[in-house]
């Protein structure tokens, strides 16, 4: 299990920043500002300067994107694997441990921001994995209604309803027609 979670911590985890930010309303946010205002706030938040530099008031490239979303259905495969592996139903097996809790915000993330096409198709036990989690009283609870960037941010259209295309420089692109 501990090399799942440092594969989590390096892997997933930074990747799901950049179409959270990109997409789930913080961008719009940093459009609204000044350059001046948003140069302050890299300033005051040291920990994300980097971050929001590379972001930019414009957003990340489409390269930086599309990275983003291979290292997540990267993540969807390995835990498609796991999961093969364990016979599951969580990665692990019949337990639910702490391998699941690490991920299960980072893939809810994604399927709120319209990716879950990124392992529906060709991962459908890490679909049935993340239905699973959701469909836990404690997951319903961390997860109320309004806790979602789909509730924060209803004009965005974001959630299950539309799949988003993936960017142009997707590696995959030729096997992702049905999203585009």
């Amino acid at each position: 299990m501990r090399a799942w979670l440092v594969f989590v911590d390096q892997v997933p985890t930074p990747a799901v920043r950049f179409p959270s930010f990109q997409y789930g309303g913080l961008l719009r946010k940093f459009q609204a500002m000044t350059p001046e205002d948003f140069a302050d706030l890299a300033r005051r938040r040291p920990l994300k300067a980097d971050f929001y530099r590379g972001m930019g008031q414009s957003g990340f490239s489409e390269e930086r994107i599309a990275k983003a979303l291979e290292d997540i259905r990267n993540t969807a495969a390995r835990m498609d694997l796991m999961l093969e592996k364990s016979g599951g139903p969580w990665l692990l097996g019949e337990q639910f441990t702490l391998a699941d809790i690490c991920v299960a915000p980072l893939l809810d993330r994604i399927e709120d921001l319209c990716f879950a096409h990124l392992w529906e198709e060709d991962f459908p036990r890490v679909a049935g994995w993340l239905g699973r989690i959701q469909d836990r009283p404690s997951f319903k609870q961390a997860y109320y209604k309004g806790s979602r960037l789909s509730d924060i941010y209803p004009d965005l259209k974001l959630g299950r309803a539309a799949p988003r295309s993936l960017p142009k420089s997707w590696p995959g692109s030729a096997n992702w027609s049905s999203a585009s």
